[in-house]
């Protein structure tokens, strides 16, 4: 047993000594995919820091070091000894502190309650275990709503095989840390993990992962309400990265708003509606058109713009395509894989999310058929065309939360779907 204890204070002391300095001064850099660094990118850390790159693309943060989980390993630790569990937020503040008698002490589990005994609210948390004071295991938590992920972060205390850092590699250890960003020159990134190597021979700096991102052209454009639109160019097309939310025709006559479901489904004329009838939906999924309004004489479209033919919708499909190595198309208007690329990054149910590498950022609106019972909202997303088919039928483009296609078919043109506008020709 001497020799156990022996063992358990040396490490101690090493733990001391790479642990000493309380924050860790990381270098990277933010490029395009042709490796050109984009500048003025806003970089939010988990830590709260805020930075913004240079005019190459470069950054640098300062993040804290004391929770952050390291690399580990198992070994036997002295069996005369105390316990105290404490748990810190990323701001880190002490939010959890209790002492145990080793006898006690089997195993531990957090219910995500403060000191107070409420429960913290979701994001990343960090434990630590203390032996006699001194510090030999470390872990994150996750918390999500009411649930507490990895919420057994310390286990079998009671045969003494507590995890401690791994300081076999020259004191060098990895970790990740978590950036939002925000730009207006990429695509928009909600959560991103950088890669840190940290070498323990210097306290003081570490070099991260290069972040790679997909750039695309933007500006702004208003329709006759004034609501302002992102827009995108892909390929030799400029597109609207938003559904069109409109009231009025180009010229000022208002489109009526269609409530009633059976209302609805008679329309000959335009008329626009918002999904479950929500003013607060309208204004992040757009309205929802029947195809009377686009195809009004008094156009529908911002001025310098128009709703999309099918060649139009073509011509975007097939550059994504060929941007990317070539996608099978089963057949005209229906294309494998290009899907993906266009749908948002966020807000599709079954694990639907796109990747939106071009901007478009296809929002899962959901439609409202003619009964007037609306339907999909993170399942679907339509977009009309300016095809009509006959009388009663037009054309519309649709991607999916169950595949990555994106297929064209044809509708009544009672249905309610949203609108995306293409800019004229120059």
């Amino acid at each position: 047993m001497a020799k156990i204890g022996k063992l358990f204070f040396v490490l101690i002391i090493i733990i001391n000594s790479v642990l000493a300095s309380d924050s860790l001064t990381v270098y990277g850099r933010i490029i395009d995919t042709s490796g050109v660094g984009i500048a003025d990118a806003k970089i939010i850390t988990e830590d709260g820091v805020i930075s913004f790159s240079d005019e190459n693309g470069n950054y640098m943060i300062n993040i804290s070091k004391d929770y952050v989980p390291i690399d580990h390993q198992d070994i036997v630790v002295n069996t005369i000894s105390d316990y105290s569990v404490k748990i810190y937020n990323l701001l880190g503040q002490k939010i959890f502190d209790e002492k145990y008698q080793h006898s006690d002490f089997s195993q531990f589990a957090w219910n995500g309650l403060n000191k107070s005994g409420e429960m913290v609210s979701s994001g990343i948390y960090f434990s630590v275990l203390e032996v006699n004071n001194q510090i030999i295991a470390r872990n994150k938590i996750t918390v999500v709503g009411q649930e507490v992920l990895n919420k057994w972060p310390f286990m079998n205390a009671s045969i003494q095989q507590i995890k401690i850092p791994n300081l076999l590699k020259s004191s060098d250890y990895n970790y990740d840390t978590k950036l939002s960003l925000e730009g207006e020159n990429f695509t928009n990134i909600s959560e991103l993990t950088i890669k840190i190597e940290f070498n323990g021979n210097n306290d003081n700096a570490a070099e991260a992962e290069d972040i790679v991102l997909n750039t695309y052209e933007i500006d702004y454009i208003y329709d006759i309400d004034q609501n302002r639109y992102k827009v995108v160019k892909i390929g030799n097309q400029w597109w609207m990265a938003e559904n069109l939310k409109v009231t009025h025709y180009r010229n000022g006559d208002p489109i009526p708003n269609g409530t009633d479901g059976e209302e609805w489904s008679n329309l000959t004329t335009g008329a626009y509606c918002y999904y479950d009838n929500s003013d607060s939906l309208g204004q992040i999924y757009g309205a929802l058109y029947n195809w009377y309004a686009v195809d009004y004489e008094c156009y529908i479209a911002p001025e310098g713009w128009h709703v999309p033919k099918d060649e139009e919708w073509e011509e975007l499909a097939q550059f994504i395509s060929d941007d990317n190595g070539g996608y099978h198309r089963y057949d005209t208007g229906r294309w494998k894989s290009v899907g993906i690329h266009l749908k948002s990054t966020s807000g599709w149910v079954i694990n639907g999310n796109g990747t939106d590498d071009y901007g478009f950022a296809g929002f899962s609106s959901g439609c409202c058929p003619p009964s007037g019972i609306y339907n999909y909202l993170g399942g679907c997303a339509y977009f009309w065309s300016a095809m009509e088919v006959n009388s009663d039928r037009a054309r519309y483009r649709y991607l999916h939360c169950s595949h990555n296609r994106f297929n064209l078919y044809d509708h009544y043109k009672e249905w309610g779907v949203s609108v995306r506008c293409v800019k004229d020709s120059e």
